[in-house]
């Protein structure tokens, strides 16, 4: 989900991971806070704030998302290369 978040490129959206790592249904019940931050991303995108269909969004840049436009590119492999290696010296999990 971290992955899908940050490929997105949407700035509205954001990862947040839970310390014990359970996923779907699980993490219900375990995690009262969950209900409470879905609603305030529904609240905050689609009432306070919602996106004009017509207007673009412009896409924050991420190791993730810059790694894979580099892929994209004839010749980009290399670029890619050495956007994996940067991320890694800030994050080893990159």
């Amino acid at each position: 989900m971290e992955w899908l978040t940050e490929i997105s490129g949407n700035p509205r959206n954001k990862f947040v991971a839970f310390a014990d790592g359970r996923h779907g249904t699980e993490i219900f019940g375990p995690h009262p806070e969950l209900p409470r931050q879905i609603v305030t991303w529904y609240v905050d995108t689609l009432l306070k704030s919602p996106v004009d269909p017509g207007r673009a969004v412009a896409a924050k840049k991420t190791p993730v998302s810059e790694f894979w436009a580099a892929v994209a590119n004839p010749g980009g492999t290399s670029k890619a290369v050495q956007i994996f290696h940067e991320a890694r010296k800030t994050n080893p999990n990159a």
